[in-house]
């Protein structure tokens, strides 16, 4: 299973930022991901076999943002992935069994606008 493709986030630890506009963005012959919290641009590498993940150092811009804690909150819960699941359009980004977030494909969000 390949770990790439554009994704919205919509679920950080069982809360709802679909509002947010969290991105992240996976370049897996990069081994990169990058992405916006809606307010900084955050970038980490990665490194994963099969659906088993470890990302390196979480980097951010620093920008004073309205929804802090939203975005404290997604980052804490990034650094804790170890691996993760597509399904179709979505991704799960789990630690051991535990759902941490959820994702759905930007192109299934534009498909869905037509």
């Amino acid at each position: 299973m390949t770990f790439d493709g554009d994704f919205i986030i919509t679920t950080i630890a069982g809360e709802d930022v679909s509002e947010n506009e969290i991105s992240l963005t996976i370049d897996n012959k990069k081994r990169s991901i990058n992405g916006t919290t809606g307010c900084n641009n955050y970038m980490t590498d990665f490194a994963n076999k099969g659906t088993i993940l470890q990302f390196s150092y979480i980097a951010s811009t620093k920008r004073a943002c309205p929804h802090d804690e939203i975005e404290q909150l997604y980052y804490d819960n990034l650094s804790e992935v170890t691996s993760f699941l597509k399904s179709g359009d979505t991704i799960t980004l789990y630690r051991d069994s535990e759902a941490l977030i959820e994702g759905i494909s930007k192109n299934s969000l534009v498909d869905n606008d037509k």
